[in-house]
């Protein structure tokens, strides 16, 4: 979904993001990045894919079925791992 901001809205949260840094001294690159409007493919590295390729060698299911609308009991619980996952590996 995009969002429309202005240059007050835009500081304001700038502010915060700067903000977050310091209070969890975390790294908020990527946050400002989307804030600017770069987009967040070129963060998709090889630990990216890693990722991928492990939950669907431990799930079966494919990448493009793990993003896709489906609602299936299988798929949900596979995209529920990659998200546990996920964060195990990035202390989130």
């Amino acid at each position: 979904m995009q969002v429309r901001i202005n240059d007050n809205m835009r500081q304001q949260l700038t502010d915060i993001i700067e903000l977050h840094k310091g209070y969890f001294g975390g790294d908020v690159e990527h946050l400002l990045d989307a804030l600017n409007g770069v987009k967040a493919s070129r963060y998709i590295g090889q630990e990216a894919k890693e990722i991928i390729s492990n939950i669907e060698q431990a799930t079966g299911i494919a990448y493009s079925e793990l993003k896709s609308k489906n609602r299936e009991r299988n798929t949900v619980i596979a995209r529920q791992y990659g998200v546990s996952y996920s964060r195990s590996l990035f202390d989130v």
